[in-house]
């Protein structure tokens, strides 16, 4: 309700710090995913970099981060769009048309085969070995 209580076109603190105490957890879901999926890794760091932009502004340091943010957040949709439809062609063609970049096990999940995938899935926790 900040949002509309505030006056139009203020920055707003308590949204500044709701955006910024986002960025490490946002940063910490980039970590995880570098190894495997470095694409979806570079889109959750372009958020973070928005949200701390758009934080700045709204702890009212100054335009120039609104600008910034917003020019961010057109990366982000356009690099957002690739991976949508890199994604989609790949959902519809059932192999990678459009690069991915995947590493490691998610490559394997895409491009191996599903004995590979199942000889690992017998040693999970919670599979049965006897009846």
């Amino acid at each position: 309700m900040t949002s509309l209580d505030s006056p139009p076109g203020k920055p707003v603190v308590a949204q500044a710090v709701f955006l910024l105490a986002l960025v490490p957890f946002v940063l910490a879901l980039a970590g995880a995913a570098v190894q495997s999926k470095p694409l979806f890794a570079v889109l959750l760091t372009l958020t973070a970099v928005r949200f701390a932009l758009t934080g700045l502004y709204e702890a009212d340091l100054g335009n120039v981060f609104q600008t910034a943010a917003g020019w961010t957040g057109l990366g982000i949709g356009v690099f957002a769009l690739y991976g949508g439809l890199a994604l989609l062609v790949e959902d519809g063609k059932q192999r990678t048309v459009l690069p991915l970049f995947r590493r490691g096990k998610a490559r394997e999940s895409i491009e191996g085969d599903l004995r590979e995938q199942l000889t690992e899935a017998q040693q999970e926790a919670g599979v049965r070995h006897q009846l």
